[in-house]
């Protein structure tokens, strides 16, 4: 390699200088036009003089794009031209012998100095086998030809300035070129210098930056590899039964294991030591070690004991295939490594034992959230770097909140608790890593493992998870514990970001599919979920809203109480569940213009409902704390379809958890001041805790659908009990959501709830020009 761009400089030099003589060449060829036309006597041919000169101009021409030719094109092009203008100089000298002066041989002189510059020494020499005899010929033709007396002195004074003329120019090219060449030697060594500098430098900024061990060790890694490419580098270290073992490398052996002497001549390696013969050394026989079989190839190496205040934990190991590799600047380099990757280590291992106290939830005792996101990095980047595999699980428990609120904290912690041993105990593989990634939420990365092996493992723990013990199962919705999953995988050049995304969509579709169950994340699925982000803009650019209006009757009679106004993007007003249209909206920035659009299509499309019917209208706790608006806002729209304050029921949904609850309490003061009513939605689900309750005191209480559909257990029919008692003592009234049939009606009146709301009573729809009353249904 050397070689060859020694060679590409030569040439490239050699180019240049072509280019410059041929750019005076060009002030020869307009001296011999000169001379042709001043010279008298004339000389014997003119015509055959400026053929001389054009011939010189015509191969002059190419040498002027030297440059451009290929390296091994360059000494032919240059020889070429040099015999050209040898040929060319013979020519102008014979046909100007007949200068009594004999001066033109001058021109021999340009010849001299190309041959000598281009070529040094070799081309003095050859222009001197050339010229002599050269010269020699033209003196026979002078005296046999022209007639001209033979002076043998002015021959051989003539003959002599050209020779030493080349001869001097070669001594001061050859001796510029050997400057030349010791220079760039010197240069490329300063630089060799400068990189094993620069890599001492880089591997202790980095690895004393660094605060991770594997990082330490890839950089140390990396640093001698780029200062020894063709060397195998590795870092060994000592582990608890005094093995050491390859913790880093680049290439093969990719495992390495030697068994260090607990006692006696080990206690010797506290140097670096050098061995020329590897197969052989001495100093591997006094350890009583020999190499291991996976070194086979390689015939010398190097080892710098790692350590630090006089403890030694593992050593940095260069092999070389040539025997007696190693000399005295190789060892000064790795001993000055060895102290630096000691320290790094060392300090990594002091962090990552702080940080491993803070990166375990206490309560599990898995990994939390920071640690995952860590170790999902770190996955991510092997899975990219190496082209393996990667899957990631997302698990959520189903109804966990309702157990929770019913059983207490304490109950709920005993659940997560009981999860996190099952995951780490028998749930997933030996290879998987398991997290509390937060709340009732799970993670497992799965490294290796495409999508279609992490569903093995997630059907597994769906099956171990159902029959897991789980304390007052009598309460909890089907009777035992269920897990909701999401799972994804890694393709090319996938970031931690992504992939947590992917996995959290997939989980959404796993809870909107009806829970207990597993979602894999696809293309499909990511835009059967995430239209609303690309509808949203458009339908509120629009304001392309309408409403559909669900009754809420009497259970005994059927007698109408109310409606409540549900929002739809306008033409899709059968369309289920819009709650991804709102935590789009959430993501986006954009709730409390959904907010204000959907209150405004509520009220709008209400103008055949008559006065005095209750009309409940959903309104999300970011728009009703929000610090800009105050009741006017809700009040305005109803001035203009001259609907009044007192028809209105603000329903606050679950969809987010109130974290200022005197705040809270302080905006319904104001909003019931003006005349408006409240009703807290899905109670017993998301966050409509029984705190929110005392804070609100709403007018109705809306019970959650899963509690009226398990109200054949315990535990729902014990919470709606309390709820009916609570709002027996406040004044309020309890409706029933999710009622479906004539058995969950009969349910709930026997449970004391008058109000109801479901399919069975009536499903959502347009009003009509006149809004009729809804069919009595009969209990059954």
């Amino acid at each position: 390699m050397a070689g060859e761009a020694e060679s590409d400089t030569s040439a490239a030099l050699r180019s240049e200088t072509l280019q410059r003589i041929a750019l005076m060449r060009w002030g020869a060829v307009a001296l011999s036009l000169v001379m042709v036309m001043m010279q008298r006597p004339a000389p014997v041919s003119v015509t055959a003089t400026l053929v001389l000169g054009v011939a010189m101009a015509a191969y002059n021409l190419p040498l002027m794009f030297s440059k451009r030719l290929p390296p091994g094109a360059v000494n032919a092009v240059a020889i070429a031209s040099l015999v050209a203008d040898f040929l060319v100089c013979t020519g102008w000298v014979v046909l100007t012998a007949n200068d009594g002066m004999a001066t033109t041989y001058v021109v021999y002189m340009v010849v001299a100095l190309e041959a000598s510059v281009v070529f040094h020494w070799k081309g003095t020499i050859g222009f001197l086998v050339a010229f002599v005899p050269t010269l020699a010929f033209v003196w026979y033709l002078r005296s046999a030809v022209f007639h001209f007396d033979y002076a043998a002195g002015s021959h051989l004074f003539r003959t002599s300035i050209v020779a030493l003329m080349a001869i001097l120019t070669g001594a001061i090219s050859n001796a510029s070129e050997a400057r030349r060449r010791l220079a760039e030697s010197s240069a490329a060594e300063a630089a060799r210098e400068a990189l094993r500098i620069e890599a001492l430098y880089r591997v202790g900024q980095r690895a004393n930056a660094s605060l991770r061990s594997e990082e330490v060790l890839e950089d140390a890694v990396d640093a001698l590899g780029s200062l020894f490419p063709d060397r195998w580098h590795g870092i060994l270290m000592l582990d608890e039964t005094g093995l050491l073992k390859l913790a880093a490398s680049r290439g093969s052996p990719a495992e390495l294991t030697v068994q260090m002497p607990m006692r006696g001549p080990s206690a010797a390696f506290t140097k670096t030591l050098v061995f020329d013969e590897l197969w052989g050394d001495p100093h591997l026989k006094m350890l009583g070690l020999a190499p291991p079989a996976s070194l086979a190839g390689y015939h010398s190496g190097a080892a710098t004991p790692l350590g630090v205040r006089g403890i030694h934990f593992g050593a940095l190991l260069s092999l070389d295939r040539q025997p007696h590799a190693f000399e005295g600047d190789d060892i000064k380099l790795m001993e000055a490594l060895g102290p630096q990757i000691s320290t790094a280590l060392d300090n990594a291992r002091l962090y990552e034992e702080v940080e491993s106290l803070s990166l375990t939830d206490p309560l599990t005792g898995l990994g939390n959230r920071r640690a995952f996101n860590q170790r999902l990095r770190e996955e991510v980047d092997r899975a990219n770097r190496y082209g393996h595999p990667l899957s990631l699980a997302l698990m959520d428990i189903d109804h966990f909140k309702i157990y929770n609120d019913t059983h207490g904290h304490p109950a709920g912690d005993e659940v997560l608790t009981k999860l996190g041993q099952a995951l780490s105990d028998h749930l997933i593989r030996n290879t998987d890593l398991a997290f509390r990634y937060g709340g009732e939420e799970f993670a497992v990365i799965m490294p290796d493992t495409t999508s279609e092996q992490a569903l093995v493992v997630i059907r597994r723990m769906h099956e171990a998870v159902v029959v897991e013990p789980l304390p007052r199962s009598d309460h909890q919705p089907g009777g035992h514990l269920t897990i909701s999953v999401g799972v994804t995988s890694s393709g090319i050049n996938t970031l931690a970001d992504e992939l947590v995304d992917q996995a959290d969509l997939a989980l959404f579709g796993a809870k909107q599919g009806g829970r207990n169950r597993s979602v894999v994340y696809d293309s499909a699925l990511a835009v059967s979920l995430t239209n609303w982000t690309r509808l949203l803009p458009s339908l509120l650019a629009e304001r392309s809203f309408q409403s559909v209006y669900q009754p809420i009757v009497q259970l005994l009679d059927g007698v109408l109480v109310g409606y409540e106004a549900l929002a739809r993007p306008a033409g899709q007003l059968n369309i289920g569940s819009v709650e991804g249209m709102f935590a789009a909206a959430q993501r986006m920035g954009w709730l409390l213009d959904l907010d204000w659009l959907c209150f405004r299509a509520a009220i709008e499309h209400a103008a055949s409902l008559p006065t005095g019917t209750d009309l409940f209208v959903n309104v999300t706790l970011t728009s009703l704390l929000d610090a800009t608006r105050d009741p006017d806002w809700l009040e305005l729209v109803l001035r203009f379809e001259r609907r009044p304050v007192r028809d209105i029921v603000l329903e606050i949904n679950e969809r987010e958890a109130v974290t200022d609850m005197a705040r809270l309490k302080q905006v319904v003061d104001s909003y019931r001041a003006c005349g408006f009513r409240f009703a807290l939605d899905d109670v017993g689900e998301g966050h409509s805790t029984f705190e929110v309750l005392a804070a609100v005191e709403p007018e109705f209480i809306k019970i959650a659908r899963s509690m009226v559909v398990g109200a054949h257990r315990p535990g729902s029919r014990g919470a709606i009990r309390g709820l009916v008692e609570y709002a027996r003592s406040t004044g309020a009234t309890v409706i029933a959501e999710g009622i479906e049939d004539g058995a969950m009606t009969a349910h709930m009146i026997e449970l004391g709830v008058r109000v109801g709301q479901g399919y069975a009573l009536g499903r959502p729809a347009p009003l009509p020009e006149r809004a009729w009353p809804v069919p009595q249904l009969v209990a059954g």
